[in-house]
């Protein structure tokens, strides 16, 4: 049995579980972390023997059934309305996140390891990662400190970028050129931290996704001039199969394993010049918008791996 942690609707886990159908003699099953505890039931007695029981609607999964599990969109888990305490509530949902962490942790194949998925996710490791391993990344400064930002825009005569740290729930935040009227507000720079980085004209955009040691790049075309910094603004973007130097392939392989990663949607772009720059790893990153367009098969990949038992 494959188990994949996901909104019942992702599109990503639907794909993965069709792949592990038809690839494979694995059942599959998708899960929804929001839906524990409250609409089904996990079990697990450590004593002479590990043995768990899973319990939800028509899914049943006994022990040692679990091969794999992807975490692919872990989402907090819910609890009954019927627990009115604010407090309570909050303690009874932090207790359902530590047991069902704990559980997935004691599965040998899991795509990715939750702590590693957690550190890699932080651009600052990325970052550090990838100059250790060689690749080339661009000069960042990360800052709330006015004085050091205005530095930087001068060092690069204005050609600096900045983005967010992390996704924003109430508003998609792409990456933005930091133009002469953005000094006028560098004063509420103190208030939170922001990344900067010297510009790099890109020859090319690369989304590369990696399964294991498996690499799937592909070069992502803006057809739109207001998304050469950032194609995802581009609905409608040309996404074609690329390859890679034999060189950047085994500095990415070697991020990955320093990552501790087995599944990530890399960005990079090349220069003018020919040369790859490393932007950010994508550790639950989407991969099906360059599967349909360039006919990779990712989703069997996973599905592949997935089923890898020890």
């Amino acid at each position: 049995m494959i188990l994949i942690l996901a909104p019942i609707n992702d599109v990503h886990a639907l794909s993965v579980q069709s792949s592990v159908a038809r690839t494979t003699n694995e059942d599959c099953a998708i899960l929804d972390v929001a839906d524990y505890p409250t609409k089904w039931r996990l079990s697990l007695n450590i004593g002479s023997s590990y043995q768990y029981h899973v319990d939800a609607d028509d899914i049943q999964i006994t022990s040692p059934d679990i091969g794999g599990i992807w975490r692919r969109r872990i989402t907090s888990p819910f609890v009954d309305s019927k627990v009115l305490d604010t407090e309570v509530r909050l303690f009874a949902q932090n207790e359902s996140r530590d047991f069902l962490s704990g559980f997935i942790n004691h599965v040998d194949n899991v795509i990715n390891n939750e702590a590693a998925e957690s550190a890699s996710g932080k651009k600052t490791l990325q970052l550090k990662v990838a100059r250790e391993v060689g690749l080339r990344i661009p000069d960042t400064l990360i800052s709330n400190d006015p004085d050091k930002i205005l530095e930087f825009y001068e060092k690069y005569a204005g050609d600096v970028i900045f983005k967010t740290l992390t996704p924003t729930r109430f508003q998609f935040a792409e990456t933005r050129m930091l133009e002469r009227e953005h000094l006028e507000f560098l004063p509420s720079a103190v208030f939170c931290p922001t990344i900067y980085q010297e510009l790099i004209h890109a020859k090319h955009h690369f989304r590369i996704t990696i399964v294991d040691n498996e690499m799937f790049p592909a070069i992502i075309e803006p057809t739109k001039d207001y998304a050469r910094l950032d194609w995802r603004l581009d609905h409608d973007p040309i996404i074609k199969c690329a390859s890679l130097t034999a060189d950047v392939e085994e500095k990415l392989i070697r991020l990955m394993r320093s990552l501790n990663l087995r599944f990530s949607a890399i960005d990079m772009i090349q220069d003018e010049q020919g040369q790859y720059v490393f932007l950010e790893a994508n550790p639950a990153g989407q991969f099906l918008f360059v599967e349909i367009a360039t006919g990779q098969p990712i989703s069997e990949s996973i599905a592949k791996s997935l089923c890898v038992r020890s």
